[in-house]
């Protein structure tokens, strides 16, 4: 009997898990030598962020035409080489261009995107486990920053696709909510400091706009005002000179800086 794939808009995150599954039980190797990226990896930081249940960050809403366009009819990932995941799955090529198939989703990798390295995809990529009904399965994400990074060059292009737009908009929101919640937590440390900053750095490197958002301005401004341990140099030099200060916080005073024994580089 012919094996049918799933239309467009049907390979949604639990699809995606059920995939993911499958390849584990053939082959655990090849979900820690490739990494989740495209769609599937966005869908992964939409079900994140709407697990946090925060009141300012949050997957921007979309439309019965756009849920359809979220996800395209495969799943993608970078690693190895696509000429390489035969062998490492079991399976034979189908199609043209020849790709893989999967309890009824085409596995397929582009090698390389844009700005995608399959090198910093994996040193850098976020592993995660889930259950599938009882079975424990552990994989690769690509870090959000490098997502973002792609997807901001793939709407560079002039040929445009109209997911990269809502994959961004989710990507966005998790990387400010990212920032914002570490700084909220109070306490960072010196690695933990210039971390903050590097990323903050790279992410507003990618998008020149990204620091002006007032709900991200707001949150950071605030939760540096509230900073437990004194606030870190790293963090508030980089702050007091992308991330304008909000209105409403332009009168609060500023917690007094510790001496130089106390503070945190």
């Amino acid at each position: 009997m012919k094996e049918e794939a799933l239309p467009r808009g049907e390979v949604d995150w639990p699809a995606v898990v059920r995939v993911l599954r499958e390849i584990s039980r053939r082959s655990e190797e090849f979900l820690m030598d490739n990494a989740l990226i495209g769609g599937a990896a966005c869908a992964f930081y939409r079900v994140k962020l709407d697990q946090e249940g925060d009141p300012d960050f949050r997957s921007p809403p979309a439309s019965e035409r756009e849920e359809q366009i979220w996800l395209s009819r495969d799943i993608d990932f970078i690693g190895q080489r696509l000429d390489e995941y035969g062998a490492a799955l079991g399976l034979e090529a189908r199609g043209n261009p020849p790709r893989f198939y999967v309890d009824g989703v085409w596995i397929d990798s582009p090698e390389i995107g844009v700005s995608l390295d399959p090198r910093r995809c994996l040193r850098d990529a976020i592993v995660s486990s889930v259950e599938v009904e009882g079975e424990k399965v552990t994989f690769n994400t690509a870090d959000p920053i490098t997502l973002y990074r792609e997807k901001m060059a793939l709407l560079e292009q002039k040929e445009k696709r109209p997911q990269d737009s809502l994959h961004a908009g989710v990507l966005k929101e998790f990387l400010s909510l990212d920032l914002v919640k570490r700084l909220e937590r109070g306490v960072l440390g010196a690695a933990g400091a210039k971390q903050w900053r590097d990323d903050a750095r790279e992410i507003k490197e990618i998008d020149p706009t990204f620091h002006l958002d007032a709900r991200y301005r707001r949150r950071v401004h605030a939760a540096l005002v509230r900073f437990e341990s004194g606030q870190p140099k790293a963090v508030r030099a980089y702050v007091d000179h992308h991330v304008p200060v909000p209105d409403a916080l332009k009168q609060l005073p500023r917690r007094p800086r510790p001496d130089r024994a106390g503070e945190v580089s």
